[in-house]
This record gives C-alpha cells, structure tokens and sequence, in this order.
C-alpha cells in the first residue's frame, strides 16, 4: 500500500524540555482540532507548520510514504481525505491527512 500524505509538522527540537514538548504538542493538537472543525489544510499547513524548507504551494507536504511505521499505522484504515489522529515522529508531532491511497503493483 502507498499513500500521498499531506502534513503539518510541529517540530520538537533535540534538547527540548517537557514543559516545550507540551507545548508543542498543544500547538499541533490545535490545528488538528481546527482540521476537524473545517478549517482548510492548506490555510493550516501555513500557520502551524514549523518546516520553513517547504514551498507553499499545492504540493509541499505531499510525500510517498511505504516505510515510515508511526504514518502508516496512524493512516492505514483512514479513508482519502481523512486526517489522523497526532503521530509522534522523531521530528516532532504531525497532523496527516490522507490525499490518496494504491495498491502496489
């Protein structure tokens, strides 16, 4: 199975304290609560998102993904369109929305 994932990353820095990991996770916990009170992922994405590398376009947090175990889990029974509840990744706390799904050949 391949997914397209759409994302907000709230990154959590290397050293950080418990009391900015709270944070941070509150941070990525309020726009999943916006994602699901129907606020636009895109609109989203540029406000929470702490991943300054990613062009603001229609394709920056799309990604093929067949490998990364905490995304795969959290998306795998969520149908397209979809977001996930947080994922925890070495990066920090991310919001996933399912773009599409396939089969591999």
């Amino acid at each position: 199975m391949q997914m397209n994932l759409a994302h907000i990353l709230v990154a959590v820095p290397d050293g950080a304290t418990t009391d900015q990991v709270a944070a941070l996770q509150a941070r990525a916990q309020q726009a999943l609560t916006a994602r699901r009170a129907g606020e636009d992922f895109t609109v989203l994405v540029r406000e929470y998102s702490m991943r300054p590398t990613l062009p603001m376009a229609a394709s920056w947090v799309c990604a093929r993904l067949t490998g990364i175990r905490e995304f795969v889990q959290a998306t795998l029974a969520l149908s397209v369109g979809e977001v996930a509840a947080l994922v925890r990744s070495p990066a920090g706390f991310r919001v996933l929305k399912v773009l599409e799904k396939a089969t591999a050949a």
